[in-house]
């Protein structure tokens, strides 16, 4: 009941509380003087009965609340449909975030069709057309992920998520001159963006500098979700070398995430 306060328009705090289920501290307050005035009202303290029936008043309608969005909370495809629906054009976010969840659900059409709107909505946040490359690039659709990749560029042109992304982009299909292009110009913007030096890693392993790629890679934090992919890329450099530190690699790797496909192939090609 808590979390739902600020879906409920009771406690309006911007638009960052769409994407916040969690969102129960302003209600703290709320609640604690609650059960304060509650105790008194036992302990006969406090002798009016108004402050306890305004409470009593204030807690069943924060229940109806939750009831009328307990269908809402079901999953994220039902909960920012709902958003959506109740703020069309309000914010871009709660749209790539619908089209997300049309993606997860496997509804590809509806997840382009939600990312445009949210593009449409507010051009110049970079999220939905990195989103919407990434839905094109799931389903083989490479060439229109880069022209997508590329319209974000041409109104977010220093933006250094559209810049690696896109970097990575051109390296994946061989374009390595003009990749270099944009993560440099990434890199000269923020030099330790997770994202960027994996695509930078990248590059470098595509053109050949593998001592290049390896210092870079090895500067993905470990924290982050590229680091896995950074370590692959690591992995796949060292068995190329045949070096004697591919197998440490691997099972440095198995003993943090455990056997993937990929480090399960990498562990037969090494004959372990």
């Amino acid at each position: 009941m808590l979390s739902l306060a600020p879906v409920s328009g009771l406690v309006p705090i911007g638009e960052h509380a769409f994407a916040d289920r969690y969102s129960y501290i302003p209600l703290v307050g709320f609640y604690g003087m609650a059960g304060y005035l509650w105790a008194c009202w036992q302990q006969g303290v406090l002798r009016n009965p108004l402050p306890v029936l305004a409470l009593l008043v204030c807690c069943t309608l924060l229940s109806l609340q939750s009831a009328r969005y307990k269908q809402v909370w079901r999953n994220d495809l039902d909960f920012w449909s709902t958003i959506v629906e109740e703020f069309p054009t309000q914010a871009a976010m709660p749209i790539d975030n619908l089209a997300n969840a049309h993606a997860v659900a496997g509804d590809y059409e509806r997840a382009i069709s939600s990312s445009r709107r949210s593009i449409a909505v507010q051009p110049s946040q970079a999220l939905p057309y990195i989103n919407l490359a990434g839905i094109y690039d799931f389903t083989d659709k490479s060439e229109q992920a880069l022209a997508v990749l590329n319209e974000g560029l041409a109104i977010n042109p220093d933006n250094t998520a559209l810049l690696s992304r896109t970097g990575r982009a051109l390296v994946e299909r061989g374009e390595l001159n003009a990749a270099q292009v944009l993560l440099e110009r990434a890199l000269s913007l923020n030099p330790d963006l997770p994202d960027t030096l994996l695509s930078a890693g990248m590059l470098h392993q595509r053109a050949g500098r593998l001592e290049a790629a390896l210092q870079v890679l090895a500067r993905v934090p470990p924290s982050m979700p590229q680091h896995y992919q950074a370590n692959l890329h690591i992995l796949e450099i060292l068995m190329s070398q045949q070096s004697e530190f591919a197998m440490a690699q691997l099972m440095e790797m198995v003993k943090v995430y455990g056997v993937t496909p990929q480090l399960e192939q990498a562990r037969q090609l090494l004959g372990r």
